[in-house]
């Protein structure tokens, strides 16, 4: 099957260095195009994440907090895709529990932390999914606030795909590890700004960012809830 790529570390694509072109990219998620939460999934594709559990359809909305994946229901239906290279077949994946929401209402494909599968026809997802949707804004109450986790990419504060590593620009990760526990398992774009001179090297994008590597940081809250980075350092997988 042809992965519908949703978010892979270390990924080249939309998020990585377009000077320095892709190395080998994660492990890739489901699914295509744009969620019904209006963030576009990482990666392009032409096929929308569709899943056919016990005579319902379900829909692929993209979280920016993880969530956390209960005990198996069983097996869904994907359906067969033709994003160009020709037509697949359908397959049958895992699919699990949501923690403290029905499965009639929402699922999570198994071992996937990027997306929820929404039953088709609910237009207002109940607060357990809805709260999944929006990643923390940065309190500074909790200042200094420390992150780490997979390094997921980085763009030019201008929404243009960085290119000479001179801030200012911004870095996604996945929050594995923090200082305050309300920012783990967020998805998170940070600032680095433009006064910490030049923080990150080529060799970090190809020895951390292009092989699924980590990042940490320290950083600080900024306008509306943003986060700035005060200090960063990228290592490579272990």
């Amino acid at each position: 099957m042809k992965v519908r790529t949703a978010i892979a570390l270390g990924l080249c694509g939309l998020l990585a260095l377009a000077l320095f072109g892709c190395g080998e990219s994660g492990s890739s998620g489901p699914t295509a195009g744009e969620s019904k939460s209006g963030a576009p999934l990482v990666g392009a594709a032409s096929c929308t994440l569709v899943v056919r559990y016990q005579g319902s359809l379900y829909e692929g909305w993209t979280v920016r907090v993880a969530p956390v994946e209960g005990g198996s229901v069983g097996t869904g239906v994907l359906p067969g895709c033709d994003d160009g290279g020709g037509p697949e077949p359908d397959e049958e994946i895992e699919l699990a529990e949501i923690a403290g929401v029905s499965p009639e209402v929402a699922l999570v494909w198994a071992g996937q932390t990027d997306t929820v599968l929404l039953r088709e026809g609910i237009e207002q997802p109940p607060p357990e999914v809805a709260e999944l949707l929006r990643a923390p804004t940065c309190d500074p109450r909790d200042e200094p606030i420390e992150l780490s986790g997979p390094w997921l990419g980085m763009l030019g504060a201008d929404g243009n795909t960085e290119l000479d590593l001179a801030p200012p620009y911004d870095l996604d990760l996945f929050v594995e590890a923090s200082s305050v526990p309300r920012y783990e398992r967020a998805f998170l774009t940070v600032r680095v700004p433009a006064s910490l001179g030049r923080p990150l090297t080529r060799a970090d994008i190809e020895s951390s960012l292009w092989e699924g590597g980590t990042i940490s940081l320290r950083v600080g809250c900024g306008d509306q809830g943003t986060y700035l980075v005060e200090h960063v350092t990228a290592d490579p997988p272990r």
